[in-house]
């Protein structure tokens, strides 16, 4: 997906960037620190532990990610809720909205 900044805040947060065959999802996680984030992909169920663990904000990015994460959410109820909205900029510093609940 590119470089992306990270999400700054005091809480930690994950922005979803994609589902990959309903069974991944590839995310960048941030614990508030602009000079420190990670892009990563877990299995459904670790992703869910991740964020859990970590008392993350869950973001969803653009095109269609929160509607197809929506659709997951109702076959693995263990996945936790979109609570929020922010832009993602990339590093030639095209911005991207993503999903507001």
């Amino acid at each position: 997906m590119g470089d992306i900044a990270c999400k700054t805040g005091a809480r930690p947060s994950t922005t979803i960037l994609r589902i990959i065959r309903g069974r991944f999802i590839e995310f960048v996680f941030s614990n508030g620190d602009p000079d420190l984030c990670i892009e990563l992909i877990l299995p459904l169920s670790a992703f869910s532990e991740f964020c859990r663990e970590r008392s993350a904000a869950v973001f969803a990015s653009g095109g269609g990610v929160d509607r197809a994460y929506r659709v997951l959410q109702k076959r693995h109820d263990h996945l936790p809720d979109i609570t929020g909205a922010h832009t993602l900029t990339s590093a030639d510093g095209t911005q991207e909205s993503v999903y507001e609940s």
